[in-house]
């Protein structure tokens, strides 16, 4: 992505004069952009669309507009959105965020500058970007490998077969080489094998975004796809103008095998995704509405865009048959973020609540969640954990990723703004390690991060133990010093929580670490970079918008 179309972020709070200078940075940024794509205006929307995902949060309490709750920012990129008479809807990755009418006279004036900071960078020859027009270009070596156009493209999700090779996915906006684009953002998935050249590719999507979040693999190679799409795929009607989620299936050669695409009348997400020993599909998301035999907890809306978000998980066999659904969550806000499986079928998940589990109470905030079923649905156990502030506030806390290792106990990855029993915080927001016993008892935490926000993303876990943690870091996580604005990072534990290694992976511009997946190859590590990813994550070079990477390191 460019500065300032960034794959996650945090809201802070700004100065007058903090503003006005971030304000004439995005301007010139924003400008510049338009400027590169003067002959592209297809592809404008995205670009103001994105724009107005980072300027809106920040400048609309300055302006005297009310604010948007919290929860409705905490997003991974913009998606669309709908223009009605009296408001206008920016739909995120998470939810839709309403923007009343005062909008337009502010983005009229926004408009002016950009014209105006247009027609200077035209003129200019600047740095320029890469990739050309002549489609998206792979390169690299055989530890990483980067996927360049025009364009914003990310990587989302990495997995690993026995054999070694590698499954990446993300979204892109241009066709990849033998493929066809189908418009807005389409999602893809590319088999690589060890030396990272391309196996084959699959890109699909519909006229509106489509994005893959998570990819899973089996021990026959077949491959499991969870995402979102804004559009229909064949088949398939949305009932709402937000996304609705979709589950794809491939053969180990990259031939479709079946697609389901479901939601409600408000924003559905699948977000995780496992697959077990007989090829049973275990996906976990969120939605706004109520999937069918369900009523969300959060009651009735108030209007077009729902207020609260259910958790779900679904399992499917390897036909794609649904076996069995469960929906579950409060007044407030559930997510499910990540989801394993293990050898007897019983499925985990990871997520966050903003409201108490049975036997649990929240003190406010939000708490992380580890949550158990067997290979049949029924509720297993469940807990709910939460940091203490450093500053008596409501912190917040969210399990986002899980795993498990060969002994059954499980690994769950996070964020946290509080600081947890016997640990410290570096300041703002803190990534965590937490391992739980089989029964979902704590064993140990780890927290880490710099004095700006840093999460834990991304959790793999070998058959020993050994920890593997992706994320995203403003700081210098110890270990470790960071190379730019905003930077990827890797960092391993042993299973009794020792730190082993920290390394970044990033350049001089805004990066970011969505996914990690180890093997007896490697660690590997997939995200957006606006540099150019070299060997061991180093960072060189600056280009206008993200690129997917995906490197190798050393375990």
């Amino acid at each position: 992505m460019s500065m300032i179309l960034r794959s996650s972020w945090s809201i802070r709070v700004y100065s007058p004069s903090q503003v006005i200078g971030i304000g004439i940075v995005l301007m010139v940024l924003i400008g510049y952009e338009f400027c590169q794509q003067l002959f592209s205006p297809t592809s404008w929307p995205s670009y103001l669309v994105s724009s107005l995902a980072i300027l809106l949060p920040k400048w609309l309490p300055l302006v005297g507009w009310p604010s948007f709750p919290t929860s409705n920012l905490d997003h991974k990129g913009a998606q669309g959105y709908h223009a009605f008479s009296n408001a206008a809807y920016l739909e995120t990755a998470l939810r839709p965020a309403r923007l009343r009418r005062p909008f337009i006279p502010i983005l009229a004036a926004m408009g002016c500058v950009m014209l105006t900071v247009t027609l200077v960078a035209c003129g200019s020859d600047g740095d320029g970007g890469t990739g050309g027009g002549n489609g998206p270009a792979a390169s690299g070596g055989g530890d990483n490998l980067q996927i360049r156009s025009p364009f914003d493209d990310y990587g989302n999700a990495v997995t690993v077969d026995a054999s070694g090779n590698v499954y990446i996915t993300g979204h892109i906006a241009e066709a990849l080489p033998g493929q066809t684009y189908a418009g807005g953002t389409d999602a893809f998935v590319q088999k690589l094998d060890g030396s990272f050249v391309a196996v084959w590719t699959s890109q699909f999507g519909t006229e509106n975004n489509d994005s893959v979040d998570a990819v899973a693999v089996d021990g026959s190679g077949n491959v499991y796809l969870a995402g979102r799409t804004i559009g229909e795929f064949p088949g398939y009607t949305t009932e709402y103008f937000g996304s609705d989620a979709f589950v794809r299936a491939y053969d180990a050669s990259g031939t479709e095998r079946w697609t389901t695409q479901f939601g409600t009348e408000f924003a559905t997400a699948a977000q995780s995704i496992a697959v077990d020993g007989s090829g049973n599909v275990y996906v976990g998301g969120h939605t706004e509405g109520s999937l069918p035999g369900f009523e969300n907890a959060g009651g009735a809306p108030l209007g077009p865009v729902s207020e609260w978000n259910d958790a779900f998980v679904r399992k499917y066999a390897s036909d794609g048959t649904e076996l069995w659904a469960q929906q579950f969550g409060h007044e407030r806000h559930d997510e499910i973020l990540g989801v394993a499986v293990d050898g007897s079928g019983s499925v985990y998940v990871s997520g966050y609540t903003d409201a108490s589990f049975e036997g649990y109470s929240n003190p406010g905030g939000r708490d992380a969640f580890v949550r158990k079923y067997d290979s049949d649905g029924n509720i297993v156990w469940t807990r709910q954990f939460g940091s203490g502030s450093a500053a008596g506030g409501q912190p917040n806390d969210k399990a986002l990723d899980i795993a498990l290792d060969s002994s059954g106990n499980i690994y769950v990855a996070g964020s946290t703004t509080g600081v947890f029993e016997g640990e410290n915080s570096g300041g703002g927001n803190d990534g965590f390690v937490r391992k739980m016993d089989p029964n979902g008892e704590h064993v140990w935490t780890r927290q880490f991060g710099g004095e700006d926000s840093d999460t834990a993303d991304a959790i793999a876990v070998d058959g020993g133990g050994t920890v593997f943690v992706a994320g995203n870091t403003e700081s210098s996580i110890p270990g470790a010093d960071g190379a730019g604005v905003e930077d990827g990072f890797a960092k391993s534990f042993d299973t009794n929580g020792g730190d082993r290694w920290t390394k970044t992976v990033g350049t001089r511009r805004i990066d970011g670490a969505r996914d990690i997946a180890q093997g007896s190859g490697g660690v590997y590590v997939i995200g957006g970079t606006e540099g150019e990813i070299g060997p061991g994550g180093a960072g060189k070079g600056d280009a206008i918008d993200s690129d997917v990477f995906v490197v190798r390191l050393s375990r």
